[in-house]
């Protein structure tokens, strides 16, 4: 009797574990509670595919902004079709973005904006994706042994706003997985190579 108290214990255990490892992420961040969503990324060129996501974001090509002594600033426009809701984006935070897996960092995005369901909404400001000297001294030397005309770019970008679903607005924060190519701005700006 002892063994399957035990054995029932075991397995209690072990589902209610099960769970809470799964979840990666916290019910709520900065007072937002987290919302799953099926949002596509992908870059102005490639299908949004079969699926019926929620939201579509459509990446442009990026270009480089600014050389400095500091390291390479690349800025990125997107655009956002919404398909489900309209509401409002607060900021983008964004987490652990790696470009060809070389880290990169990017600042909190703090330019509002608001959305309608089904349109096309153009984000204020493009995104600066900023890579520090050492960084680019590397992207650098890898771009001269072995140039790629297209970066791969993952990462997560989590987007705090305000939704409204049944005529009521609720505060969330939406993850979203990055993982696109997007046109290599060291070959378009040709300061390595003769095109």
């Amino acid at each position: 009797m002892l063994k399957v108290i035990s054995a029932i214990i075991f397995v209690i255990a072990f589902c209610a574990a099960v769970p809470a490892d799964a979840q990666d992420l916290p019910d709520e961040i900065r007072g937002y509670k987290v919302h799953e969503a099926n949002v596509v990324v992908t870059n102005r060129r490639d299908p949004v595919g079969d699926r019926e996501p929620d939201a579509i974001v459509r990446v442009g090509d990026p270009v480089i902004a600014d050389t400095s002594l500091k390291g390479l600033t690349i800025e990125v426009t997107c655009d956002l079709e919404t398909l489900g809701n309209s509401g409002s984006v607060d900021f983008l935070l964004f987490k652990d973005v790696r470009v060809n897996g070389m880290a990169v960092a990017i600042d909190e995005y703090n330019y509002g904006f608001d959305f309608k369901k089904k349109t096309t909404v153009v984000l204020p400001r493009p995104v600066s994706v900023f890579v520090g000297t050492l960084q680019s001294l590397k992207g650098a030397l890898g771009e001269i042994r072995d140039s790629k005309p297209e970066w791969e770019v993952t990462g997560t970008v989590f987007v705090f706003g305000k939704f409204k679903k049944w005529g009521m607005k609720f505060k969330r924060v939406v993850p979203v997985e990055i993982r696109l190519t997007v046109q290599n701005p060291i070959r378009s700006r040709k300061i390595f190579f003769d095109q």
